[in-house]
């Protein structure tokens, strides 16, 4: 147990260290000891999360935080057995055959899908990353947890540095936006697949407008997109297939934004239902039925307390235009405060409140925005959109639902602090100057530091 903590002590040591000394988690305008408290934060809430699965998930390899950890040894193993075989494991080259099965897969639980839905097994990353951590950790759940947390808050800082390329004089609301929403805080912080989903759209999006808005046409920039974006499809498709069509739009140069994106859009959907007709494995009305009725068999059999309506898809794209409603409605709107549980569904609630205000205000106390700002909101909320359009259809168990939207959520309160005229807000509501004036004096108490 000593041991234990040891060296999970020294690892948080050691990524403490290197935050404060790498250049690239200095954040212009944050107070230096910032970064390094939102990683302490992180590592809390992992191991909140820890327990929680625990708690709730006495069974390890139906917990999500478990299963990939303890599958990930079969493949450390064979590192000190047949070492070639474990390089081709790792790296996926040349193991997509019997002999993998009977020696290794088959020993493991969540190496082959529980259920259709997937173009792609995007559990292997998550295996994958444990056993790289095993080299460090010498079995330690707790250092998968901080390397995790780690690998996030990078991905983070990626995000912020990406943001802030468009938003000036609000670094402070920034740093809350990107690193302190409660529910991006606490679910990108465990053996999760969130937290790399944080790493890969942070360097994705950082590289991403260096090359098409500061125009730094480096190989290092080329080569961190396309990883990521080779990453991200592997990793979560559905997020892959919401964030394309946004990074297209946005490259191309028009007067008219709205129109550009409404023309890649409507171009972006032909092209999927064109290719689906020469190939029918890639159907998206196939693909999503499948992981609706995936999703529907698993709350029934798990017995969910939190399922909310949605129409079965069944191969029909009529139902799946009539979910659209209820996926808009059950993303942007539930759960609600004085409905929802109390637990990690209130949190969630919390932030949909202050989003739905923050909305409301924005019509009224609207701020300016340039051609690029503009540019920059229609692609935060054209990703955020569809993605809450795929999860709405596919996820009607709530619980679900507030995890996997952690991706969006700081994309949609970023447009918030584009949209709102700070000044107008401040003269004019004593609520919110009272507010931000406590949040200048507290970010300013720590500036020396």
């Amino acid at each position: 147990m000593l041991a234990s903590s040891a060296i999970s002590i020294f690892y948080i040591f050691v990524f403490v260290v290197l935050i404060k000394k790498i250049s690239f988690f200095k954040l212009k305008g944050v107070p230096t000891f910032f970064p390094i408290a939102a990683f302490l934060l992180k590592i809390l809430a992992g191991i909140t999360l820890t327990l929680i699965y625990t708690h709730y998930y006495p069974t390890r390899n139906t917990a999500d935080i478990f299963k990939y950890f303890d599958d990930s040894k079969v493949m450390y193993d064979a590192a000190f057995t047949n070492f070639t075989d474990f390089i081709k494991m790792l790296c996926g080259i040349g193991n997509d055959h019997t002999y993998y099965n009977e020696h290794y897969y088959n020993k493991m639980n969540w190496w082959y899908r529980q259920s259709a839905g997937n173009l792609y097994n995007d559990s292997h990353i998550i295996i994958r990353f444990n056993t790289l951590v095993r080299f460090f950790s010498f079995g330690n759940f707790h250092v998968h947890t901080i390397f995790m947390c780690f690998l996030s808050f990078a991905g983070c800082t990626a995000l912020y540095k990406a943001f802030s390329i468009f938003i000036q004089n609000k670094e402070k609301q920034l740093f809350i936006c990107v690193f302190l929403l409660p529910s991006v805080w606490f679910w990108s912080s465990g053996v999760l697949k969130e937290g790399i989903v944080f790493f890969v759209i942070g360097f994705l999006l950082y590289s991403f407008f260096n090359l098409f808005v500061l125009k730094k046409y480096t190989a290092f920039y080329f080569i961190v997109f396309l990883s990521g974006a080779l990453l991200l499809f592997y990793l979560k498709f559905y997020l892959f297939a919401s964030i394309l069509p946004a990074l297209i739009a946005f490259s191309i140069h028009s007067q008219r934004v709205f129109g550009k994106y409404l023309l890649v859009f409507i171009f972006y959907i032909a092209f999927i239902l064109f290719i689906s007709r020469i190939h029918s494995h890639f159907s998206p009305i196939t693909l999503l039925s499948e992981k609706q009725q995936a999703f529907l068999e698993l709350a029934e059999k798990e017995n969910a307390g939190s399922v909310v309506k949605v129409y079965k898809l069944e191969n029909s794209y009529m139902n799946l235009i009539k979910n659209i409603p209820y996926a808009i409605k059950n993303l942007f709107l539930l759960p609600f405060v004085f409905t929802c549980k109390i637990g990690l569904e209130l949190p969630a609630a919390i932030e949909n409140s202050i989003f739905q205000i923050g909305l409301l205000f924005s019509f009224f106390f609207r701020n300016k925005l340039t051609k690029i700002e503009n540019n920059f909101v229609w692609l935060c909320l054209s990703f955020s959109v569809l993605l809450f359009m795929l999860i709405g259809t596919t996820t009607p168990v709530l619980g679900a639902i507030v995890r996997y939207k952690t991706p969006a959520l700081p994309f949609l309160f970023v447009v918030l602090l584009l949209l709102s005229n700070h000044s107008k807000l401040y003269n004019q509501f004593n609520l919110y100057k009272y507010f931000y004036e406590k949040l200048e004096t507290f970010f300013n108490r720590f500036s020396v530091y």
